[in-house]
């Protein structure tokens, strides 16, 4: 049996941010409360004990390629990313916690910390969610975050363009969508996030112009293709905040295509419990 995360992943932590009254001491007081609570300790347990052939199998591919083992936070930063995509939240943090907690590396921290980021902005915590941005950024700049990294370069690129999404910051979105598609070799990745630029800038025509380059080009697979039609649709309804629509667009074919293309997804998705599968939207049983 295999369990497939289809392209119907919508983001929506975008909306998550909330409008009622808080504060860093009681965001800190509910963040507590949720990693007391039994749902986050069964469900953290749960995974743990799920992933662990998952890590054992990849490590040993990584062995044989003389790569550094950091499997365990990748592939529990993976399922972090994949349930901020599906908009739980809860379960994305419980990931992202333990991911943080076994990470060494600063690129792996990153992603962790990303992935907590915006799991707690999900939660409705801003002041933590940002905090947790603000830190991640500072390993950015300490330690720089480049190619020279082989494993999960993809993850720390698409992590980085959704928290950026989150906070508003389109330019910085679409300089990370450009950074994955040349870290992964997709020349059509790196069109949208100049697309996204563009469309920020105002200069639709531009934008339209490169769509349609992209999409005519003949490497492009039919999936990849129905990609670009997505964003192009959203630039061609308009709106009053098209810039962000198009960037929530680029971000959400950027996770799509990361989750769909890595090695781990289909493993990590067939060891996970059906109770929390089914909590994925989008999933079919084959």
């Amino acid at each position: 049996m295999k369990i497939h995360l289809q392209k119907s992943i919508i983001l929506t932590f975008i909306t998550f941010l909330t409008a009622c009254a808080t504060s860093p001491v009681t965001e800190a007081e509910k963040y507590h409360d949720v990693k007391s609570g039994a749902i986050y300790k069964a469900y953290q347990e749960v995974s743990i004990n799920a992933l662990k052939p998952v890590v054992e199998e990849y490590d040993k591919h990584l062995a044989k390629d003389n790569k550094a083992q950091v499997a365990n936070t990748q592939v529990h930063s993976l399922l972090g990313l994949i349930w901020v995509a599906s908009s739980q939240p809860k379960f994305a943090l419980a990931e992202a916690d333990y991911a943080l907690a076994q990470a060494d590396d600063p690129r792996d921290r990153y992603a962790a910390l990303t992935i907590q980021a915006l799991a707690m902005y999900g939660q409705g915590w801003p002041y933590l969610g940002k905090s947790k941005s603000v830190e991640a950024k500072a390993l950015v700049k300490t330690h720089g975050l480049g190619n020279r990294y082989n494993n999960g370069i993809a993850l720390v690129h698409v992590a980085g363009s959704a928290l950026a999404l989150q906070e508003g910051n389109i330019l910085f979105v679409a300089d990370e969508i450009r950074a994955l598609g040349k870290a992964t070799n997709q020349a059509w990745l790196t069109g949208l996030g100049d697309v996204t630029a563009d469309t920020y800038n105002g200069v639709t025509s531009k934008a339209y112009a490169q769509l349609d380059k992209i999409k005519n080009d003949s490497n492009l697979s039919s999936s990849e293709r129905q990609d670009v039609d997505r964003v192009m649709n959203v630039l061609k309804a308009g709106g009053k905040d098209v810039a962000t629509s198009v960037a929530k667009e680029t971000v959400s074919v950027a996770i799509d295509n990361v989750i769909e293309k890595s090695s781990l997804t289909s493993k990590i998705l067939d060891k996970l419990p059906e109770k929390y599968r089914d909590k994925m939207p989008g999933n079919n049983k084959v």
